[in-house]
């Protein structure tokens, strides 16, 4: 069965400002730091998709996503998301 887990202090703040603009990156950056700190990585991961709904083109939060699902143990997302990082024509990957 799920748990429901209750968010710190930091993410309460944070998702608060993320929310009143939720374009900004900073503020959704800053919740998704409090969420990684806290193991909620289903919130960041929520935080991140929503950021990439306003604008599709931030190969870095794709990276967080992949990085994040690898966490989870969702390798085949994972995948999905370093392989769009990768082709991505504005990154320079050694």
């Amino acid at each position: 069965p799920a748990v429901a887990q209750t968010a710190t202090p930091s993410q309460t703040e944070t998702l608060g400002r993320s929310m009143r603009d939720p374009g900004n990156h900073d503020d959704t950056y800053a919740y998704v730091r409090a969420c990684i700190a806290a193991r909620d990585y289903e919130a960041a991961i929520a935080a991140l998709e929503r950021l990439l709904a306003y604008n599709p083109r931030l190969s870095r939060v794709r990276y967080e996503l992949g990085t994040l699902y690898m966490r989870l143990g969702s390798y085949a997302m994972a995948v999905k998301y370093f392989d769009e990082v990768l082709a991505d024509p504005l990154i320079d990957v050694p």
